[in-house]
């Protein structure tokens, strides 16, 4: 099973169809190792004033996202996007692309999708008073909504508010396995059993979302969780994406090792990928709570990110990862992951055997090459043809101010079932 996981910085549409940043993040999807089964996409660009999570909204991120799911139909028409549900609220709301290849997996939610996004199955069409708690406080915060806007964009009737099964907005709902009345969805919400029941009367903008777990806060993005069947070796993979906020990642993480969902061994594979802002550095650090509860890291002090303000090739090859942001990574359970099947995949040097360099003029020759002329060389390393198109914002020369593909390098593993 070959999973690549890429936080592509704010990805949108318009970023997309730069052709250097085209040709990076195709490079990196479709390697010398193939195109993956599963790829994890986080930080689709769905940051407003307005957005919250569990929704899927129209915007130049999730434009990107189409077409990058484009591009690998064109590969592979067995690719199929579970549709881009948000996860956090106004400026720390952003979507989450899943692509996986859908004649070797099946989806199967745990999910489905509602009126009011992502919600279980079971309390669909029930009026408000048989809506369990804590689900009946998102019925109560989207009826205050529709009333105190009633061009409030959601199917919604305020006198009789209730979850009906809808189908995912266009295009995702072209899209198989989607295009159907009542489809599945990824789960973004999480109860609380600690937290006792309000009274629908009792509630107010301050206790809607008390029954959710927070990461740590009712806007922070919670894990966006999907389940697939392996038709093939007859397994189940509960795959959760996250994306935690620098401010507060280490009691995100801390929250998302209390989930049930991982923290039960309920026989299923576990695979947690993401940008956890959080430096794994060994025993210790602050994955332990995934530790003990055997989980195990796919890479520790290794660098997943580019440091994009000023890197000094000629001082050291490998000034453009940022030291000590060892923040990507997997963490898995009831998966094998040999080393040797386990990349950072770095377009500034290429990683091999399968990803080469994304520089046009190779690396060696601008710190310690033939072609070295010291600190002459940091203008060509910065140009838009290095690493502008690959990395973001070089302070000088004709990339300032440019957008490459990402601020991260992606991860790229091919994992077997205990």
């Amino acid at each position: 099973m070959y999973v690549l996981y890429w936080n592509i910085q704010n990805i949108t549409s318009q970023r997309y169809l730069e052709p250097g940043i085209q040709h990076v993040i195709q490079s990196c999807l479709n390697s010398g190792a193939g195109l993956p089964d599963i790829i994890v996409i986080v930080e689709v660009y769905c940051r407003s004033a307005n957005n919250i999570n569990g929704r899927i909204f129209t915007t130049e991120g999730t434009a990107g996202l189409q077409l990058i799911f484009g591009w690998l139909l064109a590969q592979n028409p067995n690719y199929a996007c579970i549709p881009p549900v948000t996860v956090g609220c106004f400026g720390r709301c952003e979507a989450v692309g899943v692509i996986y290849r859908s004649d070797l997996f099946q989806f199967l939610g745990p999910h489905s999708w509602s009126n009011l996004g992502p919600v279980p199955a079971a309390i669909m069409n029930l009026p408000a008073a048989n809506v369990p708690w804590p689900w009946y406080g998102i019925l109560w915060a989207y009826q205050q909504r529709k009333i105190a806007n009633p061009a409030y964009p959601v199917n919604l009737n305020v006198a009789n508010p209730m979850f009906v099964p809808e189908p995912y907005p266009d295009p995702w709902d072209l899209y198989a396995p989607f295009n159907v009345a009542a489809p599945l969805a990824p789960t973004v919400f999480y109860p609380n059993p600690t937290v006792p029941a309000i009274p629908w009367a009792a509630l107010d903008w301050g206790n809607f979302y008390s029954g959710f777990r927070r990461f740590p806060w009712e806007v922070s993005r919670s894990p966006l969780r999907c389940t697939f069947g392996d038709v093939v070796n007859q397994q189940v993979l509960d795959l959760f994406a996250l994306h935690t906020s620098p401010d507060t990642a280490v009691e995100a993480l801390e929250e998302v090792a209390r989930l049930p969902e991982v923290a039960i061994d309920d026989g299923f594979s576990k695979l947690i990928v993401g940008d956890f802002n959080v430096p794994a550095t060994g025993i210790g650090d602050d994955y332990d709570d995934f530790r003990a509860l055997n989980y195990t890291l796919a890479q520790e002090n290794n660098s997943t990110f580019f440091n994009t303000h000023n890197p000094l090739p000629y001082q050291n090859p490998a000034s453009y990862r940022g030291a000590g942001l060892y923040i990507d990574n997997m963490i898995y359970r009831r998966l094998v992951l040999a080393p040797a099947n386990f990349y950072v995949v770095d377009q500034v040097q290429g990683t091999l055997p399968f990803w080469p360099s994304q520089l046009e003029t190779p690396l060696y020759n601008l710190a310690g090459g033939a072609n070295y002329t010291g600190n002459g060389a940091l203008g060509a390393f910065q140009s838009w043809a290095n690493i502008g198109h690959i990395a973001v914002r070089p302070a000088v020369g004709n990339a300032h101010m440019h957008y490459g593909a990402s601020d991260h390098l992606p991860l790229a593993a091919a994992f077997a079932y205990v």
